[in-house]
């Protein structure tokens, strides 16, 4: 039984678009997280010669980031909207601006930035599994999300490290800039469709806790009712 559920959340994940969706965001904080955790170091030690202290400050500054990016998402609903929108974008502008960041004090608000990117992303993937999903579902599909969005880790992880010691923090930067970047292009593409043919609609987290793509929800368009599974992200 264990096992039938763990593939059932499996397969509810891979076959809902909504639920591979938030594969992408979780992709999206591990490419910006792994080089964070693992490049700084390389950074502050080898290259700027720098004391454990400085680079704990820039931990610091990484988790205060996320907790400002939190706070942010939860208080003021009003930035829900321009925030997954541009969340990501602003992630990419982080790792290009690392890659040009010849001192220790331009670091700060860089890893603030990514920080913040990396829990408002979290925050927005946990709205979508909880509203795409259905109660009794819900804890193997939590589980499968889990499980999954963890390979992005596993591939992202050696990669910093491989690079970083190969071709340095700068380079490397432009190259998870450029990952980053190839993984946020079907959100985009997404996000702009929605905009594009749901712009009478309120521009908001809109999902069902539907099972499958097979109870879609109903629209009206200019008089012309139509049926799509759609996200409003």
């Amino acid at each position: 039984p264990s096992n039938s559920k763990a593939w059932a959340g499996i397969s509810a994940m891979l076959s809902r678009w909504p639920l591979r969706l938030t594969l992408l965001l979780a992709l999206q904080t591990s490419i910006a997280g792994a080089f964070v955790l693992v490049g700084t170091i390389g950074r502050i030690k080898s290259e700027f010669a720098l004391s454990d202290a400085h680079y704990a400050w820039l931990m610091a500054t990484y988790g205060a980031g996320s907790v400002a990016g939190g706070f942010l998402y939860a208080k003021f609903p009003s930035l829900r909207a321009a925030l997954r929108r541009w969340m990501a974008a602003a992630m990419v502008v982080g790792l290009l601006a690392a890659s040009v960041a010849g001192s220790y004090p331009a670091l700060f608000p860089i890893l603030a930035t990514l920080g913040a990117g990396q829990a408002i992303l979290g925050i927005c993937g946990n709205e979508i599994l909880a509203g795409s999903s259905a109660p009794a579902e819900r804890t193997s599909i939590f589980s499968a999300h889990f499980a999954l969005s963890h390979a992005g880790w596993g591939l992202s992880y050696p990669l910093a490290g491989w690079l970083v010691s190969d071709i340095g923090y700068a380079v490397t930067a432009s190259i998870f800039a450029l990952a980053l970047i190839a993984v946020s292009l079907p959100i985009w593409w997404y996000q702009f469709w929605i905009w594009r043919t749901h712009r009478h609609l309120p521009d908001s987290v809109h999902t069902q806790a539907l099972p499958d793509d097979k109870d879609p929800d109903i629209h009206d368009h200019g008089g012309v009712q139509h049926r799509h599974f759609h996200l409003h992200y």
